[in-house]
Parts: C-alpha cells; structure tokens; sequence
C-alpha cells in the first residue's frame, strides 16, 4: 500500500498554498510518490502546467479542485475550528468526462450568483469522485442523487457500485480528533466509503508562515489580527508516504476508531488508482466556420481566394496560357498554399479569420494583420493582411508548414474605439457559451510581494509604499543581500525586524499568482460549450475570461486569436475621415473642382489599400528615424537602427 495526497494545493491557490506544481512534483518524486494530486480551491488555474510536468517526470498526475459552497472560504469560517469539517467537496476528476464536469461546476461556482452545492453535484458527478467531510452533507448528496462509491468498508469491500461517487474524506491532522469518531460512524451508517486523504498546503513545515501571511495579505488585514482557523494546520505539508499512514492511524486511534485508518488507507490507493484521466495535447480544436449550404469548407476558402485573387491581382477568365505571369505565380501559390492548409486542418481556422476581418472591414473598423500570416498570399487575397507576399519573397513556411503541427497564429489589430464591437460579434456569431477572452495571470514579483508581506506584518502603507519604490520589480535572491549592494537602496536598514522578515517572507511568495487579469486581446473560440475543456470565471470589469493562460489555450488545442486594439489605426482611420469631410487632404473642400473637376493628387483621400510603393518621401522620412508616434517605429532602439 503507497499512500497519494489526495488533496493537495500549490500556490495556485491564491495567497493559501506556497509551492510551485513543478515544486511539489519534484519533492514527490524525492519521497517516492507514484502519483500526485492538485486540488487548487474553487480553480484550475495551473492544472495543465502541473499535468504536463507530472508526465514529463513519470509522476501520475491526480487533477481535482477543492468545490467550496458560496461563503465557504476560510475567512468566512473564521470561527471554526481546523479540525471541523467544511461546507465544500473534494473532487477528482477520473476520465475525460469527470474533466468536463468538474470545469462545468467550477464556472457555475463561478458565475452563477445562486450556485447551490448539493444540486449541482447531483446533476454532475458523473466520473468524479465526490470526497465530503461533513456527515450531513453527505447524506444530502446521496439524496440528490449521488451514489456511493465503490471501495472497501469495515466489513470488507463492497463490489458493486459505480467508479467514482461519493467518498467521507479525512486529512490525517491532529485537529480532527475530536470529529472523526462522529465522522466515521456516519459514514459506516450511510454506507458510504471512508478514504484518507492528507492535506497539503505547504512543500516544508517551514513555509507555515509564508502561508499565514499569504492568507492574512488576501484578506487585507494584519497577521496579528487572524483568527488561527483562517490557517491551514501546521502539519498540512508534503510528508513521505510512510508519516502520511502514521499520522492516518494516530489520528484514527485517538478518535477511537482504529478500525476506520485501514479502511481508509485502502481507499486512499483504490480511488488513485482509478484516477485515469487523459488529456489530449497539441492537437488543434477549431470551431466549424458558418457555410453556404451544401458547400464543404476547402471549398468555400477556395471560392472566395479565388475572388480575392481577381481582386488583388486583377485576375480573369482568359485561358492560362494568356493570363499574366503575375496571375500565373498567385495561382500557383494559392493552389500550394490551400493544399497544405487542408491538409493540416486549418480550413475553418482561415475561414474564420476571414469571417471576424470581412465583419470589420464591412462596418468601417480600421483593421489590419500581422505577423508571420503576412507570408500567406491566402491571408493577403482574403483582405487578412495587407502585403503581397509574392512582391516582396515573403515564405508562407515560415508561417505554417507541414512538419508543424501547432495553430497558425494571425494577429488582427483593430481600431482600439471600436475593438469591442468585432468582439461582441465574435460573441453573437459563435455562442456565447463557446467564446471567452483569455486570461492572464498576474504574479508577484520581488516589489508587490513585499508590498503584501510588510502590510501585514504591521508596517504603515505610507512607509511600504516608499520602502517598495526602492526595490526592484525583479530581484535576485537573497532579497537583504541584494538591497544592501544597490546604490538606490542601501541606505534603508533593512535588517529592522519587521523589514527583515516582511523581505524573507516575500522572497517566498516570489512568483505566486495574485489574481486574475484580462489578456489584451487574446480571444478564444471552441466548437463546443467551452467547460467542456476549461473552466470560466469573472475577472475585473465584470469580463468573463478562461482560469487558464495564454499557454496552457494552446497546449490543450484551443484556437486562440488575438484581436489587439491599435491607436494608430484609430488615428489613421480618424484622419481619413477628418480628410474626406474637408474634401481632401489639403481640406479645401470639393475635392478636384480647381481642376476642372479632375481630382487632384493633393486633393485626393487616400485608399488605404492602394498606398503608393515606392513612396520616396515616406521612404526618406523613415530611414532618418523620423518616426515617433509610428507603431513599432518609435522606440529609440528602433529610431537608432533606421538611421544606420
């Protein structure tokens, strides 16, 4: 028998848990673990880091989340003790299904304002195991309709029932003394399973006051203020399998009921090992573009390439043999280009593209692409991008080629005033339920976290708002060391007792997650409801984004774009206008009429997609680094290159 911690957090459970995934897998393999578990509270923020590390390693990885019930956070039970059991549930997800339902019910905790525990479960546990504490809230899920697990019983094991459901949990932590007598004689008279679980919050028992300084900087108060029952216990770090079974049968025994750890013990194995859940990685997940009716997707992209291409490159309906070398060349490409993209799969993903652009280009939203999708002569006939990839030798394989198998990646700039409304589109063309804006992940970093550790350790926020401005946002380790060598900072005395401590503290909070923030434009689009892969949840200004990042999208197959808002295009659209109100570019109105109603060059609005080339002033005026106010331009690194 090896013994799994089954409930384990890492620092993606914000300001509670101090350990990095990578931390935790590491020291598991050190203590000999077959198998690990992440169960970050009410999130999967770093599932997908943590899964692929675990496989990378040889570790099995165990992917759960902690499923509080609204005002179940641990201040919000301040009163209780750490042995009393809590209001929520342990869940672990056992398949692709139990996945999918555990990233439904952390987006309903989520989003939905009256989100009930028990009915939710009931509805969706179905390849989960539902691990409870509470003796009643047990008996309220078998009553919703959550059956009991299959496992081992006092009176031997039970053969009969479904692979996962509903399991009574225990830590193994001093604390639960006083309950657990209570515990287990309701779940032999429920008939319901008894499994250990342990509880990790830390990687050392050293890291217990990073944690109660974590917890205490998330509830904006002083450490000497917390009631202990906001901490986890002292005892709740990754020990070796062998003090995990000791503590599982000390714990039992002073309760009284040592028959209940051998039962426990053996589920505790049992439940690991039914734990089988594989995630498909790499693998591309387009949703399906809108069709004509009876028309297969390479064929509608071909259809309207080849209008694109009469439109770029003036094409016609002479026979090959009479059409331009020019027309000969964009064909040619064109058919090379389309036959890599069907075959790759990408079909729906440039039609989509072309969809979300053609909405902008339709409305009058100043858009452009770029990126490496300017080397696609498909991007530049269906109005993506903006450069002939033939004029200028640009290699669509340095865009997409067959021996890549990650998702081609258009950025799309947008007028920054009129952005939210090609997302509001995206939204109401695909579902809503199917899109979402992209989440990133805020982390501290050697200042914020000092900012958080020294206000609660009682330093006054004016003198921790000068003290930070003198420490880098990025600091080197040993934060005291370091600051005693910078010229900035050396005449603080740092080795004061409360900056001592706040900057030891800090070193290890160093690269946790602090909270959500919203991606600048990262937008992502699935081909089904979106909990079917990742859960959602609300981040600032009411924005409903993905729990995870930018790379974990990818890496799960998700079809990510990036619609980035542009002030220069705005700019640039704004002054067009501005020159077609005043009837030309010198804003004398009337465009062409001093000419006898010829237009004038000078007079003339310029069309953005027919801009002259070569343009000998514009030309001159950028290779002398004139460009400030130019995107991408304006840099002096980039002003300093121009001129040379």
């Amino acid at each position: 028998m090896n013994f799994i911690p089954l409930r384990v957090r890492s620092h993606g459970s914000l300001l509670h848990g101090t350990a990095a995934p990578d931390a935790l897998i590491a020291r598991a393999l050190e203590l000999g673990y077959p198998a690990l578990a992440l169960t970050d509270r009410d999130n999967l923020y770093l599932a997908i880091a943590f899964y692929r590390a675990a496989h990378a390693e040889g570790l099995a990885p165990v992917l759960g989340a902690e499923l509080s019930a609204p005002g179940g956070h641990p201040l919000a039970r301040a009163g209780r003790s750490p042995g009393r059991a809590g209001p929520g549930a342990l869940l672990l997800a056992l398949d692709r299904r139990g996945y999918a339902n555990l990233c439904a019910l952390l987006t309903a905790r989520h989003l939905e304002p009256d989100f009930d525990l028990v009915r939710s479960l009931g509805e969706s546990w179905a390849g989960l195991h539902v691990v409870v504490e509470s003796p009643g809230l047990a008996a309220a899920l078998l009553a919703a309709g959550v059956p009991a697990a299959r496992g081992t019983y006092r009176d031997g094991p039970r053969p009969a029932g479904p692979t996962g459901g509903l399991w009574v949990g225990l830590r193994g932590l001093p604390a639960e003394r006083t309950a657990l007598g209570e515990r287990a004689a309701a779940a032999h008279r429920l008939r319901v399973p008894l499994v250990a679980t342990g509880e990790c919050a830390m990687l050392h028992p050293c890291e217990w006051d990073a944690h109660r300084i974590a917890v205490t900087a998330a509830a904006g108060e002083l450490l000497e203020r917390m009631p202990p029952a906001a901490f986890t216990a002292r005892e709740a770090w990754l020990a070796s399998p062998a003090e995990w079974e000791r503590r599982v049968r000390a714990v039992c025994a002073g309760a009284g009921a040592p028959e209940a750890a051998d039962e426990a013990l053996a589920n505790n194995a049992e439940l690991a090992a039914r734990c089988r859940l594989e995630i498909e990685m790499g693998v591309p997940i387009f949703p399906r573009a809108p069709l004509p009716e009876g028309t297969s997707g390479p064929a509608h992209l071909g259809r309207l390439c080849e209008a694109g291409v009469h439109r770029r490159y003036g094409g016609d309906d002479r026979p090959p043999a009479r059409t331009s070398s020019r027309l000969r060349a964009a064909r040619a490409r064109l058919s090379d280009e389309l036959a890599i993209i069907e075959r790759l799969g990408f079909t729906d993903y440039f039609l989509l593209v072309a969809e979300i652009v053609g909405f902008a280009r339709a409305r009058g939203i100043p858009t452009v692409g770029r990126g490496s999708g300017a080397g696609s002569i498909v991007a530049y006939v269906l109005g993506i991008t903006n450069v002939d990839p033939l004029r200028y030798g640009l290699y669509f394989e340095r865009f997409l080629h067959p021996s890549r198998r990650d998702c081609p990646d258009l950025d799309i700039d947008l007028c920054w005033k009129r952005r939210d409304e090609v997302i509001a589109h995206v939204y109401e063309a695909y579902g809503r339920d199917r899109v979402a804006m992209i989440s990133t992940h805020a982390t501290l970093g050697a200042r914020s976290a000092f900012r958080e550790t020294a206000k609660a350790l009682g330093v006054p926020s004016a003198r921790v708002a000068a003290l930070a401005r003198r420490i880098p946002r990025e600091l080197v380790k040993p934060y005291l060391a370091q600051l005693e060598r910078l010229p900035e900072s050396r005449a603080v005395r740092w080795r004061e007792p409360p900056l001592a401590a706040a900057l030891h503290l800090a070193e290890q909070l160093d690269g946790a997650p602090r909270h959500l923030s919203v991606h600048c434009g990262g937008i992502v689009i699935a081909d089904r409801p979106l909990t079917h892969y990742v859960p959602l949840e609300e981040a600032a200004k009411g924005v409903v984004v993905t729990q995870f990042e930018m790379r974990a999208i990818e890496q799960i197959g998700l079809v990510k774009m990036d619609l980035l808002g542009n002030r220069a295009l705005t700019t640039i659209g704004e002054c067009i206008e501005l020159a077609r109100r005043g009837g030309g570019m010198d804003g004398r109105g009337g465009a062409g009429r001093a000419n006898g109603g010829r237009t004038d060059e000078r007079d003339a609005v310029p069309d953005l997609d027919h801009l002259p080339d070569p343009d000998p002033l514009t030309a001159a005026r950028v290779s002398s680094g004139d460009t400030l106010n130019c995107f991408q331009l304006e840099s002096p690194a980039m002003r300093h290159l121009l001129r040379m």
